[in-house]
């Protein structure tokens, strides 16, 4: 049996609510209403593994470990600074000067759910083979601490040390329940990664949405472009990337609101998990054809970007 389901796509294409749905399930844990992001962000643990099983010169590792324990720590240790008055202050003061006012990670919080980390993270050190020393380089960043760090161990052994980080993880995420699912958009991305750390303890599926529609709903984002046809180029270049992974399963997001009983068996069989009652109240089939409400060109654009895909899928 897995133990991580990962419900990866594009964003804004229904993830967050299939991911609470099969939750409900007594033998699935998962992290209530937030995505974890420490495997698949930016410095996380698979960007780290990537970097070093493809160069891990000793440069490139001090550079690639401190990011790491930076994005680590951020998401575990989270903000002190929460919603209210402050963060919408924050907020503003941000948008008028076109610059990040609010903390990195805020509202993450990990460490609530993994309550080891700490720990953890000394033992991956362990396992690693990290070691400090005091030196620089000429690309050292202006009034960084003079500290470099390299590690002792080989491919094999590095492979190990990331294998047992994520175990750890899991494990601590999901508790007693045997399986951990997730939410992580764009964890496809990094799905070579998962299987040559966790094999036949993971399994993926992707959640595919008329592009239209996550179009018209990622333009109200602040992570994508808000021009419609810049944010069908960056959706489109997602989906592009999702067909070089042709081994992982789909799910139609239409499907899964149309007929969720069967589309949710059919998870579960994957995962070797029997069927049970679910609540789906909270699905609806509101945000289908969202696209429709734009202007009449910006919908002839989308219908041209995303041909391919449309046909491809059954949008047409």
């Amino acid at each position: 049996m897995p133990k991580l389901l990962n419900i990866s796509g594009t964003g804004r294409s229904g993830t967050t609510i299939i991911k609470e749905i099969l939750s409900q399930h007594p033998s699935v844990a998962t992290v209530k209403g937030r995505e974890m992001r420490i495997l698949c962000d930016p410095d996380g643990i698979l960007d780290f593994y990537r970097t070093l099983k493809t160069n891990p010169s000793p440069f490139i590792f001090d550079s690639s470990m401190k990011r790491f324990e930076s994005a680590y720590k951020a998401i575990m240790n989270g903000s002190k600074v929460h919603a209210g008055i402050g963060y919408h202050l924050r907020t503003k003061v941000g948008s008028v000067f076109n610059r990040v006012a609010t903390p990195r990670y805020m509202g993450v919080t990990g460490g609530r759910f993994l309550l080891n980390h700490k720990q953890i993270y000394n033992e991956f050190l362990e396992d690693l083979g990290a070691c400090l020393y005091n030196g620089r380089y000429i690309g050292s960043s202006l009034f960084e601490k003079q500290q470099m760090s390299y590690k002792t161990t080989g491919t094999s052994a590095t492979k190990q040390a990331f294998r047992k980080l994520v175990q750890k993880y899991i494990d601590g995420i999901r508790a007693e329940k045997p399986v951990l699912c997730e939410d992580n958009p764009f964890s496809f991305y990094f799905h070579k990664e998962y299987q040559e750390l966790l094999g036949t303890s993971h399994e993926m599926f992707f959640i595919i949405r008329d592009p239209r529609d996550i179009v018209a709903s990622s333009i109200d984002m602040t992570w994508a472009p808000t021009e419609v046809g810049s944010c069908a180029l960056y959706i489109k270049s997602i989906l592009e990337s999702f067909e070089d992974t042709p081994d992982v399963k789909i799910v139609k997001l239409e499907e899964f609101i149309a007929n969720p009983r069967q589309q949710v068996k059919r998870i579960f069989d994957s995962i070797e998990l029997e069927d049970c009652e679910l609540d789906f109240s909270m699905l609806n089939n509101k945000s289908i054809g969202r696209y429709r409400s734009l202007e009449p060109s910006k919908i002839r654009e989308l219908d041209r970007i995303f041909h391919h895909e449309l046909e491809k899928y059954g949008y047409t």
